[in-house]
């Protein structure tokens, strides 16, 4: 490979996007733009106070107890009372809350007569993230409020209040997660998010700019700049991505990360490694797709369906 060939190339690429609107859009605003925006969606961390309405035919001293424990827990806020089921289920279908607990009249009654009562609850499931928080927080006071009538009826029978609760949970789980204590939705979204934008800026870059060249006419001049070399021409024309992408990876990693309280796992040195490899690989990517397609619109066309399935693929939103 000609070293001059090499420089000579790598200095009219650096001038490319700097000077391209197109390559300075894609290569340079892109990149960090999408990647604040897409990650600050996250910036909550975890989904909370769902709004709820309520519905209490009840109206018993349980039955305000079973909503005041609804209510306390972090994932459901209830911020409405409806006096029938009609009117809940009119506020939820026109999307005012994310659903709502029935209390039927007689709940009280059938936990004092020794049987079994149930409230009942519609939750919206058509996002999956918002109905499975609101779920837990559902099963964890219909757990409670069980095991509180339980010791509440097995003393009435005879047993002290202790033993009674010892009784009721006879079997327990101790349950640890690990690696994302919180159940934070940051925690793995977002550094899947923002190296899927990454790398779809680093393919689209390096595709867009060697179909240019190739629908311009100028290959054969960056060739004859090369000195006529392949090796020169290739690296003097990608090394630039390389650079530019690497320096923004090692941004979203040091600076962008940190800011949702995430950080790397291994070290500093790991890190840098893993991520030369990835702009890299990628950037190989991009040169072979680029290969392929002779103008910029049939590029693009074809890479619009890549990052939602290398995305899925990756296990980041999918195991």
């Amino acid at each position: 490979m000609k070293v001059d060939g090499f420089l000579r190339v790598f200095k009219r690429e650096v001038r490319r996007i700097w000077t391209n609107r197109h390559l300075r859009l894609i290569c340079l605003v892109s990149p960090i733009f999408y990647g604040v925006v897409l990650s600050s969606i996250y910036y909550d961390r975890r989904i909370t106070n769902e709004p709820f309405a309520l519905v209490d035919l009840d109206n018993s001293a349980l039955s305000r107890r079973a909503a005041r424990w609804i209510d306390a827990t972090e994932n459901i806020n209830i911020i409405k009372n409806y006096s029938s089921a009609a009117e809940a289920q009119h506020a939820f279908t026109n999307g005012q809350v994310q659903g709502y607990v029935y209390i039927p009249k007689g709940f009280s009654r059938d936990i004092k007569r020794g049987g079994d009562a149930r409230f009942r609850a519609a939750v919206n499931y058509g996002n999956i993230a918002v109905g499975n928080q609101a779920l837990l927080a559902l099963f964890d006071v219909s757990s409670a409020l069980s095991a509180a009538a339980s010791r509440t009826q097995t003393a009435r029978y005879g047993l002290v209040r202790r033993r009674a609760a010892d009784l009721n949970q006879l079997v327990r789980a101790d349950i640890r997660t690990i690696f994302n204590p919180q159940m934070n939705y940051s925690d793995f979204f977002i550094p899947g998010l923002i190296f899927m934008v990454l790398q779809q800026i680093i393919i689209v870059g390096l595709s867009f700019t060697m179909a240019e060249e190739l629908e311009s006419g100028g290959a054969r001049k960056l060739y004859e700049l090369s000195g006529h070399s392949p090796g020169a021409l290739i690296a003097g024309k990608v090394m630039p991505y390389i650079a530019l992408n690497y320096t923004i990876s090692l941004v979203f990693i040091f600076l962008l990360l940190p800011v949702f309280g995430l950080g790397a796992a291994h070290g500093a040195a790991v890190m840098l490694g893993f991520t030369f490899l990835f702009v890299v690989c990628t950037s190989a990517f991009g040169l072979l797709v680029s290969s392929l397609f002779r103008d910029t619109v049939s590029a693009f066309l074809v890479l619009m369906f890549f990052s939602m399935p290398a995305f899925l693929i990756s296990g980041f939103s999918w195991p």
